[in-house]
């Protein structure tokens, strides 16, 4: 999918016209990134960035950014810190990896799964790109998603000491 928007922009020449914000829970692939960077498609990146081309756009000012710790992404993404100015605290378009596609309409996940629980609760809508089938089973549990109302208790370690 990328790709492909990629390649709409440098066949209709619109670089700088089509520009996005990249929240990805993990990356996309630098020689991806680089691409859109070098297209001038990105307008903000977050929780992170790999590749020179997003480097330099970020020194020069011409893509905001601001990195931020992969666990806590979902969690601020749920309480609408990346949304805040858009209609419904809602992101446009989630894409997101899937090495199968069930008859049912369920989903087998890429190997990471990272933010998706909380892309597809934010998303108005979700694009499924079919990513390589793994040889190995992968065998997970359903993925927790970070909710705003979940209840945040401390967590307690027990700690001793020898006389």
């Amino acid at each position: 999918m990328p790709t492909y928007l990629a390649d709409h922009v440098e066949k209709n020449k619109l670089q700088g016209q089509l520009r996005y914000s990249l929240f990805v829970g993990a990356s996309s692939g630098a020689e991806t990134e680089n691409r859109w960077a070098a297209l001038d498609m990105i307008e903000r990146r977050s929780p992170h960035q790999v590749g020179k081309n997003i480097a330099k756009g970020i020194n020069n000012g011409s893509i905001k950014f601001f990195d931020k710790h992969l666990s806590m992404f979902p969690v601020d993404l749920v309480y609408g810190f990346y949304t805040k100015d858009r209609p419904n605290n809602k992101i446009d378009v989630a894409v997101v990896e899937a090495t199968e596609i069930k008859e049912d309409g369920s989903i087998v996940p890429g190997a990471s799964v990272g933010a998706t629980p909380e892309l597809l609760q934010l998303a108005d809508k979700v694009c499924f790109a079919k990513g390589k089938k793994r040889k190995e089973s992968l065998q997970t549990n359903s993925p927790r998603s970070s909710s705003r109302s979940t209840p945040r208790s401390p967590t307690l370690t027990a700690c001793t000491t020898s006389p």
